[in-house]
């Protein structure tokens, strides 16, 4: 038994020093810069779309994977406006080796810096997005048996998300509204599976209809499942603030604390407490049935409180 333990470690051990030595030899001799055209070709041939990367691409292999975008955009389809369906800044990415060797997503890091999403439909009712995804899918997926989902079950466990500086753009040209989402942040830890993490979501959004502008600041815990495909989401604290011309005083604050669970059959809100202007508040909960989409509701509604100027 000894023998065969000494020699499993010398085993692991050369295995990552294969591993080290690899990443040496590619760092030092391997520029990813050249393989920019290959990839903006692999993504024209899978989405019929032009990627750009004007800045560089970096790269770190011990103790994790890590990989930096610099400047990179990828473009609409035909037959909506021409401008980047999606630009960003700084994308940056560090995973760790050898976890992926037992198709385990363990990563360090995961941040992106001034993305800019610009989402369309246009005048024959198509969107943008949905033709990106229909088009990457160039073959049936093999589906996966009850017996390989239960040798290979989900995990993830990202040690730090953020976006920073970012914001969202969508134009329904049928209509010609206009909404944008601007100055937006997030950041998380330790996100994986079957686990409570902190999220934390900052914006501000406007539309083309009217003056009304909100921020929205929210904080609360997630709890994935996707196995069970059960969601929670608890401790949920979010504070907006709209100010415009058509508004009391023209400004209002609201603040909403509840919890939500989500499964196949049901979404339940419970206990939800809204108070405007730390003058009015309004309670109860709330329920949807998911399969026969019956809702439900039962809320404490005071006299409504409406400053005066």
């Amino acid at each position: 038994m000894t023998r065969l333990m000494k020699i499993s470690a010398l085993t692991i051990s050369a295995f990552i020093l294969l591993i080290i030595l690899t990443a040496a030899i590619l760092m030092i001799f391997v520029n990813p810069n050249r393989f920019k055209p290959q990839l903006s070709q692999y993504v024209k041939t899978q989405t019929g779309r032009d990627l750009r990367i004007d800045g560089d691409i970096s790269w770190t292999f011990f103790p994790h994977l890590g990989l930096k975008v610099i400047d990179a955009q990828l473009s609409n389809p035909e037959g909506f406006p021409n401008q980047p369906f999606a630009q960003i800044n700084e994308a940056d990415v560090k995973l760790a080796l050898l976890p992926l060797l037992k198709k385990q997503i363990v990563a360090q890091q995961l941040t992106l810096k001034k993305l800019q999403l610009n989402l369309v439909k246009n005048k024959a009712g198509a969107v943008n997005w949905q033709i990106m995804l229909a088009q990457t899918a160039t073959h049936n997926p093999q589906p996966v048996s009850a017996v390989q989902a239960a040798a290979a079950p989900l995990y993830m466990n990202i040690a730090k998300i953020g976006i920073e500086n970012s914001g969202v753009n969508y134009w329904d040209q049928q209509t010609d509204k206009q909404f944008a989402i601007k100055h937006l942040g997030f950041d998380s830890k330790e996100v994986g599976f079957n686990r409570l993490f902190p999220v934390h979501l900052k914006f501000q959004a406007n539309s083309n209809q009217d003056d009304t502008k909100a921020e929205f600041n929210l904080a609360g815990k997630l709890k994935l499942n996707p196995e069970r495909q059960n969601y929670q989401f608890s401790s949920v604290d979010l504070g907006v603030d709209l100010t415009g011309n058509n508004l009391p005083n023209r400004k209002i604050h609201i603040d909403i604390n509840t919890s939500m669970a989500m499964n196949e059959q049901s979404l339940a809100v419970k206990p939800l407490k809204i108070v405007l202007d730390k003058q009015t508040t309004l309670s109860g909960e709330f329920a949807k049935n998911l399969k026969n989409q019956l809702i439900t509701f039962n809320f404490t509604i005071p006299e409504l409180v409406i400053p005066t100027s």
